[in-house]
């Protein structure tokens, strides 16, 4: 089990059909910048933007992403706890209050390639029904204000730990 959390690298992704079942995106931010949403991010925008209008889904996401969508979009700004750092865990389980809250079970999950296992199986953990979509093509940002989202080298050793991690605490 603990192999297959560090070294399972991606989630095959959502079929048309799985697309169509959906009731919700969910869109987690990858990395920050100052001045506007950076590559990353504009990259998972056009797509959560796209989605939503062709199958009519409402949008659940980090405000990276959700502050730069016109469509119907409930956006997830900062932590429960003042001062805490947004991570993963709390953006999905704030996710997770508003999927409850409107009655979604069915989500389709948004996020950089790299990141987007974890999520998935962090919303599973929490209960939700979740599949992927194909971001395969996500770049890294060069000029993000959070180091470790600016290359891969950068990040899969911070991804490693951070499922090793989840792992031991029983968020995935």
């Amino acid at each position: 089990m603990l192999l297959r959390c560090v070294f399972c690298w991606r989630e095959k992704y959502a079929t048309k059909e799985q697309i169509k079942n959906a009731q919700a995106i969910v869109a987690f931010s990858f990395g920050a910048r100052r001045c506007g949403p950076g590559h990353s991010n504009a990259f998972l925008i056009k797509i959560a933007s796209c989605l939503s209008r062709k199958y009519e889904l409402p949008i659940i996401a980090q405000s990276n992403i959700g502050d730069h969508i016109s469509n119907s979009v409930y956006t997830i700004r900062e932590s429960r706890i003042p001062g805490q750092y947004l991570d993963t865990y709390e953006v999905a389980f704030q996710i997770y209050e508003l999927c409850k809250e409107h009655g979604f079970k069915e989500v389709l999950v948004l996020a950089h390639p790299d990141h987007a296992w974890r999520c998935k199986k962090t919303l599973e953990k929490l209960g939700l029904n979740t599949c992927v979509i194909d971001t395969s093509a996500c770049p890294y940002d060069s000029l993000s204000t959070q180091e470790w989202t600016r290359n891969r080298l950068l990040f899969i050793p911070r991804e490693i730990f951070a499922r090793v991690l989840y792992l031991l605490q029983g968020k995935i």
